[in-house]
C-alpha cells in the first residue's frame, strides 16, 4: 500500500486540496482498469487526510525511460488510451496527462497516476495542465494570452495530451518543443506531420500513425477523436 497525505489545517488551500482529493478518490476508486493506479481507502489522522493507493513496486515514470522501438511506443500508447477510456467512461477527465504522470512497471504494464487535477469531464473550466501538453483550446491562453474557453471538454483535452505523449515518445522531443507542434495546430488545424516524416527509429510515420495523430492532435475538439476512437486506431496497428 502507498499513501498520499494532504494536511487538513493549512488554511483555505489545504481545505480545497482535501476536498478535491476526496472527490477524486470517490470517482477513481471504482474504476476497473489495469492501466489506472487504484485508490484503495482513505482515513484521517492527526489533522492529515490520507489516501491509500496500490503499492507501486519498482515502477518508474515514463519520462525516465527510452522506448526500444516503435512497437513498444505503440504498445504503451494502447495502454495509455485504455486507461483513459476507463476514466472517461466514468465521466472523469485527468487533465494532466504527461510522461511524468504515467508509470511503467517491471512487467511492462503502463498505469496512469496522479489525479490531483482530475475533474468530472463535463465540469472542466479551470485552465490547467502542463505547457506543451495542453490541448489548443487551453494552450492558446498561455501562448497568446487569448481568453481561454469558459468551458471545455475534459475528455477531449485528455485525448490531445495523451497523443502528445505518444508524439514525444516517437520523435524524442521535449514538452517545450511540443509548443511548436501546438502552435502549428493552432494556426493550421493539424500538426505539420506527413506520412513520410522520419521518427526516432528512422522509420517513416506511415498511414496508420499519420491518421492517429491527424485525428487526435486537432485544433477543434469537436473534430478530435474520443479516447475510444483513438484506441481503435491504435489497435489496428
Amino acid at each position: 500500500m502507498q499513501l498520499k497525505s494532504v494536511p487538513e489545517n493549512g488554511g483555505l488551500n489545504s481545505k480545497i486540496s482535501v476536498k478535491n482529493e476526496q472527490s477524486v478518490w470517490k470517482q477513481v476508486r471504482d474504476i476497473e482498469s489495469e492501466n489506472v493506479v487504484k485508490y484503495k481507502s482513505k482515513f484521517s489522522k492527526n489533522g492529515i487526510s490520507c489516501f491509500s493507493m496500490e503499492y507501486i513496486d519498482g515502477a518508474i515514470k515514463l519520462s525516465k525511460v527510452l522506448p526500444e522501438d516503435r512497437h513498444q511506443v505503440i504498445n504503451w500508447a494502447k495502454q495509455i488510451f485504455s486507461g483513459l477510456q476507463a476514466l472517461h467512461k466514468k465521466g472523469i477527465a485527468h487533465r494532466d496527462i504527461r510522461l511524468e504522470n504515467i508509470l511503467l512497471y517491471k512487467n511492462g504494464k503502463i498505469k496512469i497516476c496522479d489525479f490531483g487535477l482530475a475533474k468530472r469531464s463535463d465540469l472542466t473550466i479551470t485552465v490547467c495542465g502542463t505547457q506543451g501538453m495542453m490541448a489548443p483550446e487551453v494552450q492558446r491562453y498561455f501562448l497568446f494570452r487569448q481568453k481561454a474557453e469558459s468551458k471545455y471538454d475534459g475528455a477531449k483535452f485528455d485525448v490531445y495530451s495523451a497523443a502528445a505523449v505518444v508524439y514525444r515518445l516517437l520523435f524524442n522531443i521535449t514538452a517545450e518543443e511540443m509548443l511548436t507542434v501546438v502552435n502549428h495546430v493552432l494556426e493550421n488545424g493539424k500538426p505539420s506531420l506527413t506520412k513520410s516524416t522520419i521518427d526516432r527509429f528512422n522509420n517513416v510515420v506511415g498511414e496508420d500513425l499519420f491518421k492517429f495523430f491527424s485525428e487526435c492532435l486537432t485544433r477543434d475538439p469537436a473534430e478530435r477523436a474520443t479516447s475510444e476512437q483513438a484506441l481503435e486506431l491504435l489497435n489496428q496497428m
